[in-house]
């Protein structure tokens, strides 16, 4: 990573942390798992990882009052998710002078994080579930009783099946049962 990619990481750490009202576990932990998925990720993935949920912290109420409306995982609101990021990225991107090439990478990514489809793509939505394992858990079991168990045992659903890396899904097994025996005895 050159010294001008570097400074961009550390200009989106701070920017994304500045959104979220302070550091976010989730973020710091996706990329923590990017890394560990693919050591020698570049500046965009890496931006990415840190910043892919930056819609939910930017638009925080109406993310809270769709989800008690249509749930966690509705399609539309997942691709509205997945594009609003992308284009919020792509604009701090853009103001601070970012490579074109960097801002369209990062940009896809965060557009593709939630389902995958490509390599790198499928790196990020891997390493966001493994996060949301380590660090979310606590959340979602909190939102019992406004959110039924079968609602939310479907996200832990959806995010453990969505995991592609079998290294990354053998990892994160023991932590997906563990989130399950949780919600069962609640």
């Amino acid at each position: 990573m050159t010294k001008e990619e570097y400074k961009l990481l550390k200009k989106t750490i701070l920017f994304v942390d500045e959104v979220n009202k302070g550091k976010s576990p989730h973020f710091a932990t996706t990329l923590k798992w990017v890394k560990k998925i693919k050591p020698n990720a570049d500046v965009s993935l890496q931006i990415a990882a840190y910043s892919h949920d930056i819609e939910r912290p930017a638009q925080k109420t109406s993310t809270e009052i769709h989800d008690k409306k249509y749930g966690f995982m509705e399609k539309s609101y997942m691709h509205e998710h997945q594009t609003t990021g992308g284009k919020i990225m792509a604009t701090f991107l853009k103001q601070n002078n970012a490579e074109q090439k960097i801002i369209n990478k990062v940009k896809h990514l965060i557009e593709n994080h939630e389902y995958g489809g490509d390599k790198e793509s499928n790196i990020l939505k891997d390493a966001d579930s493994a996060s949301f394992f380590e660090k979310n858990i606590p959340h979602f079991l909190d939102r019992f009783p406004d959110f039924s168990k079968k609602l939310i045992q479907d996200k832990f659903d959806f995010m453990f099946n969505r995991i592609t890396n079998k290294k990354v899904k053998k990892s994160i097994k023991p932590l997906y049962l563990k989130a399950t025996n949780k919600l069962i005895k609640l």
